[in-house]
């Protein structure tokens, strides 16, 4: 089994006075272990994206999402070369052992954890 891709995002940076149209990709991947890891690519649009992964290891969740935004912001941000936001992908939910559903008959979020209990979100909002 591959790693599983969780989240893609895809910025562009062009600028006609550098002759510049680049794209730079960051990816966060679920492992065959458990772990995650994030992969930056970057290149010119049309051409080959170089890998530059951005963990040495399988990290925990909110590692990899912590680097996934670090990554990302910095290339927003940037002062010589602000990238633009070209996609994102939808996120898939890492396995966890607590999951949301959307409950049809109700139109309402919920979560389902491991000893079956079901918090309905609206019910803690106070007006």
């Amino acid at each position: 089994m591959a790693d599983r891709e969780l989240e893609r995002l895809r910025l562009n940076y062009q600028c006609a006075a550098e002759n510049a149209d680049k794209i730079y990709e960051i990816a966060m991947f679920e492992t065959e272990e458990g772990g995650y890891k994030v992969i930056g690519y970057n290149g010119r649009r049309g051409g080959k994206l170089t890998p530059q992964p951005k963990t040495r290891f399988p990290v925990s969740h909110r590692e990899a999402t912590r680097i996934f935004e670090r990554t990302k912001n910095e290339k927003l941000f940037h002062k010589r070369t602000p990238y633009q936001i070209s996609s994102l992908s939808p996120s898939v939910k890492p396995h966890s052992p607590t999951y949301s559903r959307f409950d049809a008959n109700r139109n309402e979020n919920k979560s389902v954890g491991d000893d079956g209990y079901e918090a309905n979100f609206l019910e803690a909002l106070e007006l």
